[in-house]
Formats: structure tokens, sequence, C-alpha cells
């Protein structure tokens, strides 16, 4: 999948993030996960979906560290805060 950003969009460094932001990986080429909270699930409702395929990578039952996210998908590169980014799917 391809990406474009906004010149303007500040990015987070690795290490902060808020649920529901997009975390991008250092591979080439870069993948696209995202944690979302899922309400209907009582025992493990974060999840972490790859946006490139739409794959449910992990579930967790608490809030993941990066390091806990890292160990999924590898190295990330950088995160984009949700309300700043527009994926666009073609």
């Amino acid at each position: 999948m391809n990406y474009s950003f906004n010149p303007a969009i500040k990015y987070n460094s690795v290490g902060s993030f808020k649920l529901g932001d997009v975390f991008f990986t250092a591979d080439k080429p870069a993948k696209a996960y995202k944690l979302i909270y899922d309400s209907t699930e009582t025992n493990f409702p974060y999840i972490l979906l790859c946006l490139d395929d739409a794959i449910s990578i992990q579930s967790f039952d608490d809030i993941p560290t990066i390091e806990d996210i890292e160990e999924n998908i590898g190295s990330i590169k950088f995160t984009v805060p949700k309300e700043k980014l527009l994926l666009v799917i073609n």
C-alpha cells in the first residue's frame, strides 16, 4: 500500500502514542498498523491491526507498550496521531 502525508503533520517520536494512532514500521516497504479497542471483547479488548491487509495481528488484555507492539510487528519508525492522518485506500 502506498502512503502519502501532509508535510505539516507532526510525527510522534516512537515511545509516545495514544489509542488509535497509526504505527509505521521501519521495514521497506513500510507497513501501517493501528491499535483499536473493542468494547464487546471482555478478555482481550485491545487489538493490533495491520492496515495494509486488514489482519488482526495480536490481542492484548491491557494497553500494550511500544515494546509489546514491536515484538509483533518489528521496529517502529514513527507514529501519526489519529486526528492528523487521512488514509486513502484505492
